[in-house]
């Protein structure tokens, strides 16, 4: 028994404040002072499926997409994969035209699984197995913000210029004049 249930009378005593910077844009109270999340009573999601529960909102996910992309019309728009990435979120991501920030073989499996294409997704982060870094290289993903490591140097990264230009560059001719 909720207070409400004591005291009906306090069902119009004050219209309910959701604050929208931290409830989801559906957010709303029903008939019967339950707080509902795109018309579902979070009370009926707690019996069905205990708490603690995660409750995403897809609607309110797209709209909140659809807007930075409105605001920020000359920014790549990245989503990251570590607040939480389920094969459906990497759906929405994609179907609003938004890039995914992953940082590890796990987050990049499920991106892939969720229809990301690899040209929107960046691998970021350090400390990454060469196997790991080996699977986006084969996926073409785009260059990742790590610096160069002693990992990632021995990846098979092509580099510019022929075999013969790359022999060139390694004979290096002291000039008679400076050596001593």
């Amino acid at each position: 028994m909720t207070l409400l249930d004591y005291l009906p009378s306090l069902h119009n005593a004050a219209a309910p404040r959701i604050d929208p910077a931290i409830w989801p844009l559906t957010t709303t109270v029903d008939d019967l002072g339950r707080l509902c999340v795109g018309d579902v009573s979070l009370t009926d999601i707690a019996d069905e499926f205990r708490t603690p529960t995660y409750v995403l909102d897809e609607t309110d996910f797209r709209r909140r997409l659809q807007r930075y992309r409105a605001e920020l019309p000359e920014v790549e728009i990245r989503y990251a994969a570590k607040s939480l990435l389920t094969t459906d979120i990497a759906r929405w991501v994609a179907q609003e035209g938004a890039g995914l920030d992953v940082s590890s073989g796990g987050e990049l499996a499920i991106a892939l699984a969720g229809g990301m294409d690899p040209a929107r997704i960046v691998l970021h982060g350090n400390a990454k197995p060469v196997d790991e870094l080996s699977d986006a290289l084969g996926f073409e993903l785009p260059p990742g913000l790590a610096e160069p490591t002693e990992t990632t140097s021995a990846l098979p990264f092509e580099e510019a210029g022929s075999a013969e230009e790359a022999k060139a560059e390694e004979s290096v001719v002291e000039d008679p004049e400076t050596v001593h």
